[in-house]
Formats: C-alpha cells, sequence, structure tokens
C-alpha cells in the first residue's frame, strides 16, 4: 500500500468518493465499489471531523452498493464485514453530531441489521433513523429512511408497514430529485418501495389495487437493464397475486419468465419462484411434475444463505406432498419431518408468517391421518398467532381459518366451526370485492375459495353470491 502524507490522503479520498458517486449514477456499480474500497483506504488518522464526515459517507455509500449480495456466509463476511462498517459509520457520524450523517448511518445500519440479525434487531435502529429524519428537510433522507423502515415493518404490522411505504412513495412522487435521479440507489429504492406496495396491498386482501400495481411496476423493470436484479422479485410478487386470484395461466407464464433468469447460480429468489411454480403444478393436478420441481426448488434453497426464503420454500414443498400424498404414510412422514424442522427455523429467525402456515399444513396432515388431538392443537397455535400479528406478508387468513374450521367440525366443535367458517367467508368477500367482475368469477373458482362458500357439513349452509 502506498502511503501518503494526510492533506494528500483526503484529497485522494475525496477524489475516489466523487468518482464513485458518478460512476453509481451511472449504474456503473462495481467501478464505483472499488473506489469505495480504495477511499476508505486513503483515510488519514486519527479522527477529525473532516475524516469522520468522508468515513460515513465512503461506508454508507459502499454499504448500499454491496446490499443486493448481503449475506450470512463466512465468505463473504470475511471480505464485506458490513456490520462492522455500519457501526463505524454510526460511530463517525455520533461523533460530528450532523443530523443528516446519523440519520443516514441509522438507517443502513438498520438494514444491515436486519440482514444479519433479523427483523426486530432492525425496526429499533431504522425508527430512530426515521425519527431524526422527519425532523431534517432533505427529502432524499427522508424516503430512503421511510422505505427501508416500511419494507421491515410490514413483518411484524402489515398495515402499519403499508402506510410508511405508501408515506415513502408520497414523499418520493413530490421530489423530482428522486423521481428524476440516475442513481441506481434511489431508483432502486424507489422501485423496490413500488413493489413491496403492491405486494402489501395483496397481503392486506386488495387483490384489484395490487395487481394493477404490480403489473405496471414489472412492465417498467423488463424495460430497465439497471434493474433487472429486483425483476425476479417483482415477478415473484405478479406471480403470488395472479395464484391466489386463480389466473393459472399468466400465473405460469409469470413463473416460467422468472425461472429463466440469472445464471445458474443458487438464487434465493429463483428457488422461491421455482417452488410456487411447483406448487401451481400441483395445483393443476401434474401431481408428479410438480413435486419434482418442488424438490429442485428445495435443493436449491439449501445451497443459498435466506433463512427468510427457506421458510417459504418448505412451507410449499411440504404443502405439495401433502396434496400428492393422501393416506401414504412414507409421503406423510416426509412433510411432517420438513413441518416440524420449519417450525423450529421460523422460530429461530422470528419469521411468523412462515410459522402461522406451518402450523396450519401440521394441522392438516394430522387431519389426514385422523389425529385430532395433535391437528386441534397445531391449528389452534396458528389461529392464534396469526390473531395476534395478522394479516401477514404471504399468509392467507382465510386457508389458515378454513381448515381450523374443518378441525373444529371433525372434532364437534359445531357452534365454533359456524363462527370460524363465517370469518373465512368474510375475508374471501373482502378479497373479490376488490375485484372487476370477470377476475372476480377466476377467483371465487379457486378451490380453497370454493370449499370455504360450500355448504360445510353439518355445520352450516353454503356462502350464496357475492
Amino acid at each position: 500500500m502506498t502511503h501518503h502524507r494526510p492533506g494528500e490522503a483526503m484529497l485522494l479520498a475525496e477524489s475516489a468518493l466523487r468518482s464513485a458517486r458518478s460512476l453509481a449514477e451511472r449504474g456503473r456499480d462495481d467501478e464505483a465499489e472499488v473506489l469505495c474500497r480504495e477511499g476508505l483506504t486513503e483515510l488519514p488518522g486519527p479522527p477529525t471531523p473532516e475524516t469522520d464526515r468522508l468515513c460515513v459517507e465512503l461506508l454508507e455509500l459502499l454499504l448500499l452498493l454491496t446490499e443486493p449480495r448481503w449475506s450470512r456466509s463466512p465468505e463473504f463476511r470475511s471480505a464485506n464485514p458490513v456490520e462492522r462498517w455500519a457501526a463505524d459509520a454510526e460511530a463517525a457520524a455520533t461523533r460530528i453530531g450532523d443530523l443528516q450523517l446519523r440519520i443516514r448511518a441509522a438507517s443502513v445500519a438498520g438494514r444491515v441489521l436486519h440482514r444479519t440479525q433479523g427483523v426486530e434487531a432492525a425496526l429499533a435502529v431504522q425508527q430512530r433513523a426515521v425519527e431524526l429524519a422527519r425532523q431534517s428537510g432533505d427529502a432524499v433522507v427522508q424516503f430512503l429512511t421511510l422505505s427501508a423502515y416500511g419494507r421491515e415493518l410490514t413483518k411484524r404490522d402489515l398495515r402499519a408497514g403499508l402506510a410508511v411505504l405508501l408515506e415513502a412513495e408520497k414523499r418520493a412522487k413530490a421530489s423530482p430529485e428522486i423521481t428524476g435521479s440516475r442513481s441506481s440507489v434511489l431508483r432502486g429504492a424507489f422501485r423496490r418501495t413500488e413493489l413491496e406496495i403492491g405486494v402489501g396491498e395483496f397481503d392486506a386482501g386488495y387483490l384489484g389495487i395490487a395487481k394493477s400495481r404490480l403489473e405496471f411496476a414489472v412492465a417498467r423493470l423488463r424495460g430497465e437493464p439497471e434493474s433487472a436484479r429486483l425483476l425476479p422479485i417483482g415477478l415473484n410478487h405478479l406471480a403470488q397475486v395472479q395464484l391466489a386470484a386463480g389466473l393459472w395461466d399468466p400465473a405460469a407464464d409469470t413463473l416460467t419468465e422468472a425461472a429463466g433468469l440469472g445464471d445458474g447460480a443458487p438464487d434465493p429468489w429463483h428457488a422461491y419462484n421455482l417452488a410456487l411454480f411447483g406448487r401451481l403444478r400441483v395445483e393443476l393436478g401434474d401431481l408428479a411434475a410438480g413435486v419434482h420441481v418442488l424438490e429442485s426448488a428445495w435443493a436449491e434453497t439449501g445451497r443459498t444463505p435466506s433463512v427468510t426464503v427457506a421458510t417459504l420454500v418448505c412451507n410449499l414443498y411440504a404443502e405439495g406432498l401433502l396434496v400428492t400424498a393422501g393416506r401414504r404414510a412414507d409421503v406423510l412422514g416426509a412433510a411432517e419431518e420438513l413441518l416440524a424442522a420449519n417450525l423450529e427455523r421460523c422460530q429461530r429467525a422470528a419469521m411468523v408468517r412462515s410459522e402461522v402456515t406451518a402450523h396450519s399444513l401440521l394441522a392438516r396432515l394430522h387431519l389426514a391421518l385422523d389425529e385430532l388431538p395433535q391437528a386441534q392443537a397445531a391449528s389452534t397455535a396458528a389461529v392464534e398467532l396469526y390473531a395476534r400479528r395478522g394479516p401477514l406478508p404471504t399468509v392467507r387468513g382465510e386457508e389458515i381459518l378454513y381448515w381450523h374450521a374443518e378441525v373444529q367440525r371433525r372434532s364437534g366443535r359445531f357452534d365454533a366451526a359456524v363462527e370460524t367458517l363465517a370469518r373465512a367467508r368474510q375475508l374471501v368477500r373482502t378479497k373479490a370485492g376488490s375485484l372487476d367482475p370477470e377476475l372476480r368469477e377466476f377467483y371465487l373458482a379457486v378451490p380453497l375459495n370454493q370449499r370455504v362458500a360450500a355448504p360445510m357439513d353439518g355445520v352450516a349452509e353454503g356462502m350464496g353470491s357475492i
């Protein structure tokens, strides 16, 4: 390493930051990352207000540039100590006492903590960043902090998180500095916010709004090569809406497109999209092929570092086995092993949404084996957790409630089953009401929705027209 005098080193570090920002604005993220690393090595010590300011700005940009690759793998963290970078940025910002820098450092630290330690660890830091940002007049900082906080808050409180994301979108649209920016960081954050709002509307039960938003967002991503990394996410969210609405052919097209993306390396979003495609094949009656695709998705998931996606794909795989098993003890046993392991995984990672689904699937499995006490215990755990934390991303409340009503009916608790089924039907009504008449027909033809609407033997009459 070449040693420079402090004044020369500062000039070199400042030049590296300017050039890195310029490259990032033109979408040349790899070159920008190299310059950020070089700039950090040039910073002279001990810290001064000038070096601290430069340190925060270089670390912030470096973290934002590397965010798409953040991983818990030892290899990545050895070369990219993101937690240390985030802590150094916060420490430097605190020493200066600059409000704007403190906000920016806290915001990026929250994103790092989410990836490395989970949602709960990140939320407190991100909320602090938002509170500081509201005191500032910086539209860019306010947008970035609100967007990051909203994305994580939806995982704990869907409605509150969605409200934060909508506020972030509103502020961004009112700021030409954001909407007209060529920065890949800003554009990526804005596009990701649009996607999260779309899937948030879906998770909140507004299928029509979600479908329109996500179709528009995905069409725009297809036309932006610099946003290619977000396209698998957008296609995933759109496919979830299409599947829930009973749009089987469009969902198959969406997931086929998603499966064709990537470079062949294991990728969590590729695995998740593959699992959704496998589950669709099972739903359409192509059982053996569907389970084979699910097996491939699960195997790919095991080669990625994403615990979040692992919990989702595991549930999809287990459900596929459950649907195809009939009363075959070997297949049901394999599904039970998957679900038992996934419950532990969910609880360790605080993945409440996947935990609810895993409990409900376990209840269905016990029903198939006529093990009513175990089915009651698992289904009650699912419903109670959903009642405390719902609505939740990826969780269809009507499905959780329908199977709970079925457990109650099979257990002779007919009054309770009537009440639970009524709650499931209300969710179906709400979602159907968000769709235009043509889409509503597809939605109501989904097998789950038909079961919810149909008479329940000895318990309830049919749902009637909507």
